[in-house]
């Protein structure tokens, strides 16, 4: 939760986020697309993300560190408020993005579904129009 994330935040440095640096054809990979190699940050990876922040907020929780628990979760929240406001273009979501201002959109698998079901797009509306695309 801690030094890999330190580790692996180069792409898109100082976000948060957990992106690509291609060594190997399963490591440090943006999307659980293994072929998505021009993708630095992918919508389901992100949503991975996001759930395993929530979880472990949890599990701090669970053994009465508060104050950790408040942390992890504000990360979370963190990444989901960028999420849905960075990938949304006004007609449905980015499912990736190469840089800080250059967004992959249409169809791409993993990236595409694994946003709904890790929660990441928004209830409602949007969630709606980009289930009825996926």
């Amino acid at each position: 939760m801690t030094a890999y994330l330190e580790h692996h935040d180069n792409n898109i440095p100082n976000n948060g986020i957990a992106d690509a640096m291609g060594q190997g054809e399963w490591e440090n990979i943006a999307t659980y697309g293994e072929h998505s190699q021009t993708v630095k940050e992918a919508a389901d990876g992100i949503g991975m993300q996001y759930q395993a922040f929530r979880s472990f907020a949890e599990i701090l929780k669970v053994r009465g560190d508060i104050g950790s628990y408040n942390t992890w979760t504000a990360k979370a929240n963190d990444i989901l408020n960028m999420f849905r406001t960075d990938f949304w273009e006004g007609t449905t979501y980015y499912r990736g993005r190469r840089n800080t201002t250059e967004f992959v959109a249409g169809y791409g698998k993993e990236n595409s579904f694994l946003m709904l079901i890790t929660l990441l797009s928004e209830p409602g509306e949007r969630s709606e129009k980009y289930l009825n695309f996926v």
